[in-house]
């Protein structure tokens, strides 16, 4: 897995679908928009709605993360594909997520590196049921595991570079935080409304990394069972 290889990789894709990606920006700032002003007017019900939110935050994530999968593997995208997460998978794909999301939080509990490294770990449960809906999410949690076995740290590198893009991404906007608070219907919320949206321009990019990122290691898991008949051949 040549980090090069995928940056470069990444950004052909992105020049060659960058309308598509741009129209993925658009889409889920718009549902988040939607589900924010929700949110400012339902605030007295206050837990209801944010968990509600982080269910739908969840499900937006999950047709971005589906439609860039896509987009990486060259393959023509559909409108329709941006809500993968409100299909008869619904069910399947929150599982994965909350189970994920758990399991994280869980051995983050004992000690952050374990928890860390158990996050690299399963990073890649979705592409796997993406690719492979026929499998059980305890299996996807599995094969996500024995497929990252010896990449953990070339991961952890790249997911560090990533964020540090983020991070010079979103500094010129949070100067804005202090300009929009003064709008009355925003108010406490002009933090969260700057990263959010901060947050959907960047995701897609992101994704589009990540699922360069599956698709080499898949690449490189099949010529290390492709060479492994020659050196018994040799032996």
């Amino acid at each position: 897995m040549e980090f090069g290889e995928i940056c470069l990789k990444t950004w052909r894709d992105y020049r060659k679908r960058c309308l598509s990606l741009l129209g993925i920006s658009f889409y889920s700032m718009i549902l988040f928009f939607i589900f924010f002003y929700v949110l400012i007017i339902t605030k007295e019900l206050g837990s209801i709605i944010s968990f509600l939110l982080s269910i739908f935050y969840i499900i937006i994530q999950i047709g971005v993360i589906s439609s860039c999968f896509k987009i990486a593997k060259d393959e023509k995208i559909r409108f329709s594909d941006l809500f993968i997460g409100f299909s008869k998978k619904i069910g399947k794909l929150l599982l994965i997520e909350i189970l994920h999301r758990w399991i994280v939080f869980l051995w983050g509990l004992a000690l952050v590196i374990p928890g860390v490294v158990k996050r690299i770990a399963y990073s890649q449960i979705f592409y796997i049921f993406l690719e492979k809906p026929y499998l059980k999410v305890s299996e996807c949690l599995k094969e996500s595991d024995e497929l990252m076995n010896g990449y953990k740290t070339s991961y952890f590198k790249i997911e560090f570079l990533l964020g540090i893009i983020f991070i010079l991404f979103i500094l010129p906007l949070i100067s804005l935080t202090e300009q929009i608070e003064n709008i009355y219907f925003i108010g406490d919320y002009a933090g969260e409304l700057i990263f959010s949206i901060a947050g959907f321009i960047f995701f897609p990019i992101y994704n589009l990394f990540r699922a360069n990122i599956y698709i080499a290691i898949v690449k490189d898991r099949a010529e290390e069972i492709q060479e492994e008949p020659e050196l018994k051949i040799a032996g």
